[in-house]
């Protein structure tokens, strides 16, 4: 079953599984097809099905395609920039704390786009780009803190009040971003597709955190 018709059907679990075109592997290895699908798979497939849908999109081109995945962006660090500054404390939805995740920054997915535009290749390929080392929330609050040149903490934003922040925030449906993050934490949302190319970028947590734009906050 390709993306769109995943999306777009209205089908219940029982049918799902006898549709033996689903086809992936778990977090923990295990082959999922068909009658092993729990709700617990359909909602992670719903939650990826949307990013596939630009690529299922465009397979069929008789041309050369570069699909460039990138990671969280380092750069969403800039919304702590204030409560880092001020209060020494950056608040996470990522968690627990120490969980390393792919980060990556802007400037090298500019960087590397171009460098893919320059190269000879055919057919179809996937590029995963990801800095050198992956990133905690502690490690944003400790670039902060060499930023800032003060003591910074991450804090854990309970899950219970997501929802709540979310919406006062003005999102109507906060939802699909509250699945995101539990992919993130719960680390099925990463880097898994076997036939893809993986990059590094040359940037780091420090370096991006201290050339954030409002550069004169944390200098």
């Amino acid at each position: 079953m390709q993306a769109r018709q995943f999306i777009e059907s209205e089908v219940g679990l029982e049918e799902l599984q006898q549709d033996e075109s689903i086809q992936f592997f778990d977090l923990d290895g295990t082959f999922i097809q068909g009658l092993n699908l729990e709700p617990v798979h359909v909602q992670r497939l719903q939650q990826v099905s949307g990013i596939a849908l630009l690529e299922e999109a465009l397979a069929d081109l008789p041309v050369a395609v570069t699909f460039l995945r990138a990671a969280w962006f380092m750069e969403n660090a800039q919304w702590d920039i204030a409560s880092a500054r001020d209060q020494g404390v950056i608040d996470s939805y990522l968690q627990p704390l120490d969980r390393q995740v792919a980060m990556v920054a802007t400037a090298d997915v500019g960087r590397t786009a171009a460098e893919l535009l320059l190269e000879n290749w055919s057919g179809h390929r996937v590029i995963e780009l990801e800095a050198q080392l992956r990133v905690s929330p502690n490690q944003i609050a400790a670039a902060f803190a060499k930023a800032l040149g003060r003591k910074v903490e991450a804090r854990i934003v309970p899950r219970e009040r997501w929802e709540t922040i979310f919406r006062e925030q003005g999102m109507r449906h906060p939802e699909m971003r509250m699945r995101m993050l539990d992919g993130f934490n719960e680390g099925w949302i990463d880097f898994r597709d076997p036939d893809a190319q993986g990059r590094k970028g040359r940037i780091g947590i420090d370096e991006a955190i201290a050339g954030l734009p409002d550069a004169g906050a944390v200098r």
